[in-house]
Parts: C-alpha cells; structure tokens; sequence
C-alpha cells in the first residue's frame, strides 16, 4: 500500500509539473499545416511573419497574440514546423548545401518548434519544469527529435555564438530576433546577437567594484567559449570573460570588468516584463 501511495504521488507530482501532456505534446503539425506538395526551394516567410508580429523591440515574445492567433499568427507557426516536420538538411540535402544553410536551418528549428511546444503545453509558466526540452519529440527533416538533441546535435558543436541566437522562451534567454537566420548573413546575424545580449541585463550587468553579473548561459556552457578562445589563441584564457569579450560591444560592461558572477537563470516564460 505504501508503494501504491508513492507512485500516486508521483504520478500527481508529474501532473502538477508537466499537465496533461504527461508523455509528451510533440508530434507532427496537423495535416492542414503540412506543406502541400514537394518543397522545391526553402523559404523562411512563414517564420519571418510570425516574428514580426510576436517579437517585441526588446526580444520578448507576446504569446497573447499566438494564443488568441492574432492575424493568423498560429496558423503561419503551424506551417512552419510543418515544414520544418517535413524537410531538413539530411533528408533534403540539396535544400540546404552549405554549412551556413545547414546552420541557420537548424537555428530557426530550434525557435520555432520550441515556441510551438509552448502553444502546445498551452503557455507553461517554467520552462525548465515544462517538459519541453526533453518529453516532447517533433520530427525535424523527417527525424524524430527532442530540443535537448537538436542542440546538441546540430547546433554547439559548430559555433558558440548559438548560444546568442537559439532561443529557449524563458525570460533570461538572449533577445528573440525579430528576422529568420538567413545563411547569407548568418555571420553578422550572430555577432549583432552577440553584441546586443552582452549590452542587455539579461546577458550582462555592472555589479560594482569591477565585477559584472553575466548570464547563466556562460555557466552551462562555459567549455564551449573557452574552447573557441584556445582555438582562436593557442591559449588558455584566463577566465569566462576573457573568453566571452570579443563578443561584446564597446559599450558592454564585461569589456571593462575585473571579475564576474553568475545570474540566477530565470526560466519563466519570456513575456514582456510588466512595467
């Protein structure tokens, strides 16, 4: 009986952390979402619709509007992943031939199927806890995947500055851009990225004394930035900030510190901060 009384409560514990998607929301889009026919060129204008209606001038997301499919919002993410669903670099290779299609493909998978997950979940208020990143699997280029494997898959291993870029709805994530990532501007894209997180409170703030507070990003992935640095260099740097700095603009306060901290990560989700 006791047994039984444990994993009741386990089982009410995962209700209360992951809702009614127990086992997961993912999946394909529905079949009024899948592309119509063969995808003979790919294109990024669903996405790059929905991100100029959602995305606020601050990176936030306005999921209101998706939840209330404001200009058919929802419908044009839906399409998205539905094609994302249906076509990707390994199962459409000639769609994507340079590293920089292949890279930027699977940046922008990562932002929309994640914000997709969120409609899904129906607007968790943790993403850490929602199950997003680990229950939920969506087929990306016909492959059946997490967000956990999609980035570490396709996307760490091959550039640091997706850490800039990838977006994983919770308040302390880099701005959401407002534009796709677009293989042939891919390179500026991810250094304006750069600059701009490490110019904004959420990547990095002037704590005093020659200390800055800089994002939990640079916590969990400290190795990827370091590893670039000694690869860039031949040396070690000295710390995280001599590794992150030539990311940074001008203007940012890690260009100038002596030393850092971590912020506590927030992962609610990326709303608009109330005023």
């Amino acid at each position: 009986m006791r047994t039984l009384s444990i994993f009741r409560g386990l089982i009410a514990l995962s209700v209360v952390l992951y809702g009614p998607c127990l086992l997961g929301c993912g999946g394909k889009v529905g079949k009024d979402f899948q592309p119509k026919g063969p995808i003979e060129r790919w294109s990024n204008a669903e996405w790059a619709r929905v991100l100029s209606i959602v995305v606020t001038p601050d990176g936030y997301v306005r999921h209101e509007l998706l939840e209330a499919n404001e200009q058919g919002v929802r419908d044009e993410l839906f399409r998205y992943v539905g094609k994302i669903n249906a076509a990707g670099p390994e199962n459409r290779p000639e769609l994507f031939p340079t590293q920089a299609d292949r890279l930027a493909y699977y940046c922008n998978a990562y932002n929309a199927v994640c914000m997709y997950l969120v409609v899904k979940r129906d607007f968790p208020s943790n993403m850490k806890t929602s199950g997003i990143f680990f229950l939920d699997k969506v087929p990306v280029g016909g492959k059946n995947m997490n967000l956990d494997f999609l980035e570490k898959t396709y996307l760490r291993p091959f550039d640091p500055r997706i850490h800039f870029a990838a977006n994983c709805m919770s308040a302390s994530c880099p701005p959401l851009r407002n534009e796709p990532y677009e293989a042939d501007k891919l390179d500026a894209q991810f250094d304006d990225q750069g600059r701009r997180f490490l110019s904004d409170p959420r990547g990095a703030v002037n704590a005093g004394d020659g200390r800055v507070a800089i994002s939990g990003i640079f916590r969990f992935y400290t190795s990827d930035f370091t590893a670039t640095h000694r690869a860039k260099t031949g040396s070690e740097p000295s710390n995280v900030l001599e590794a992150i700095r030539p990311f940074a603009a001008e203007d940012s306060p890690v260009q100038s510190a002596i030393s850092s901290q971590f912020q506590e990560y927030d992962w609610s989700l990326n709303r608009p901060p109330t005023k």
